[in-house]
């Protein structure tokens, strides 16, 4: 919500230099108010963020993007970076799987770097597929939810609705 782009860019802020350009693919040294116009004013249709708070301060964002169809999303998460290592990461992109397949969606994918290794530890926890472009300096992660009209990976989708459903209260809807 546009109220929000304070705390958004103080999170971001709070966040180091290396951990933006995971996320971002680029060295970031500010962003503008129409960029954090962009971040917290979505499009409900086809996009989705869940925030993570503590004390009124943002400490983790996740979000997420879909095709026209609503079939495929490409999603990312950000921690604040004193905060990574904890759980916090996990149970954002637990949220969003559990929303993903909510709404029906076939696949949920994201972009790293091989450097980033604890995103790439994360969605092999969660069963991401992983494929590594070393030629192209990237690390596709790829989720399949459902295929011919059949959900997948039943087990983790339990554990996942399970802790979501949990751990609502601490993440916002």
């Amino acid at each position: 919500m546009p109220e929000d782009e304070p705390a958004l860019k103080h999170f971001i802020e709070s966040v180091t230099k290396e951990d933006l350009y995971y996320r971002y693919f680029s060295d970031i040294n500010e962003f503008t108010h129409d960029d954090l116009a962009n971040m917290t004013q979505i499009d409900y249709d086809r996009e989705m963020a869940f925030v993570a708070v503590r004390c009124e301060e943002i400490i983790g964002v996740t979000r997420s993007m879909s095709d026209p169809d609503n079939t495929d999303a490409e999603f990312a998460v950000l921690v604040r970076s004193d905060l990574k290592r904890l759980g916090l990461g996990c149970q954002l992109l637990e949220k969003m799987i559990a929303y993903a397949l909510a709404h029906g969606m076939h696949r949920l994918m994201g972009i790293t770097m091989p450097n980033n290794r604890g995103m790439i530890t994360l969605a092999q926890r969660l069963d991401f597929d992983i494929d590594v472009q070393i030629k192209d300096g990237i690390v596709n992660l790829i989720l399949p939810l459902y295929t011919n009209g059949r959900q997948l990976a039943v087990c983790n989708v339990i554990r996942i609705q399970h802790l979501t459903s949990k751990h609502t209260h601490n993440l916002g809807n």
